[in-house]
């Protein structure tokens, strides 16, 4: 084999190992645990790639938790994949009051198009974990915001989402 051949054969080999090793690791997989959300999206959004789609069904997977700070996600609109996308993952308290349940956060725009920011799932007993996907911090304040009366002047919009 040339030194020609050999450097193809690794350009090749290297990045597909690469994926593999990723693919295989111990990281905890969305399908094995569940962590699933999805939810019909009422108007046109934009997803972390930037493109604006119609309003439609979107499915988030957490299919890595890499650390207690960071996660790897599957976007699917419309059943089908958009991409895999990283997050910042958080922690909050559940308010007494409120429901124990996936949501989806975004900001609504000036033409009515929603921007995906993040997402929270419930945790144990009385927490809440959030991840951010898109430019906006992880806060509490998003929970704070889920619980209280929409304001008519807010671009943050909240949509409950099914767990599967």
């Amino acid at each position: 084999m040339t030194n020609r051949a050999r450097t193809e054969l690794l350009r090749i080999l290297l990045p597909a190992a690469l994926i593999l090793s990723l693919c295989f690791s111990g990281a905890a997989w969305a399908g094995a645990d569940g962590r699933c959300v999805r939810a019909d999206i009422p108007a046109p959004v934009i997803l972390p790639d930037g493109a604006e789609r119609p309003a439609g069904s979107l499915k988030i997977c957490l299919d890595a938790a890499y650390s207690p700070v960071a996660g790897l996600h599957t976007l699917s609109y419309e059943d089908r994949i958009v991409g895999l996308f990283v997050s910042q993952r958080g922690t909050g308290r559940l308010a007494s009051d409120e429901p124990a349940q996936p949501y989806l956060v975004f900001n609504k725009n000036d033409r009515g198009a929603l921007t995906l920011q993040g997402y929270a799932w419930p945790g144990n007993e009385s927490t809440i974990e959030t991840f951010s996907l898109g430019a906006a911090e992880v806060t509490s304040h998003w929970l704070a915001n889920a619980a209280s009366a929409p304001d008519a002047n807010s671009t943050r919009v909240f949509l409950a989402a099914n767990r599967f």
